[in-house]
């Protein structure tokens, strides 16, 4: 979700989601998984480059320029400013709700709700509105 944070005095845009994730796979190397793992581990280096990606993310949804900042200038504004870290961080891991909140529905909607695959005759038979027995 687009969202405005105050963060280096300044209003900027902030979004994170599934191209935050690209990005954070294409600089290191390692997926969302990884990611998570890590964190689990207690690694949180990777929260300000999040960050920043996530404050990049949001100019190019606007359209905007980028501005005039780096990931030390980010991390720095983060050790700084603890509530602008706390609203970051919750929309970091808003993020993660929604993604898997639809990993699960698909999942769910893949299975038919019964943990087995849905075979193509039942899936043509609700398609059709056959109400099975």
């Amino acid at each position: 979700m687009l969202q405005n944070i105050k963060l280096g005095g300044a209003e900027r845009p902030l979004l994170f989601g599934q191209t935050v994730y690209k990005i954070y796979k294409r600089e290191t190397g390692k997926n969302f998984a990884d990611l998570l793992k890590g964190m689990e581990e207690g690694d949180t280096s990777a929260l300000p480059d999040l960050v920043y990606w996530a404050l990049r993310t949001g100019e190019l949804a606007l359209k905007m320029p980028p501005g005039d900042y780096d990931e030390i200038q980010v991390s720095l504004w983060l050790d700084e400013d603890k509530a602008a870290f706390e609203k970051c961080m919750e929309a970091f891991f808003d993020s993660i709700l929604v993604t898997k909140d639809v990993m699960e529905s698909q999942a769910k909607r893949i299975t038919g709700g019964n943990g087995e695959p849905e075979t193509t005759e039942k899936k043509m038979s609700l398609a059709k509105g056959d109400i099975g027995t």
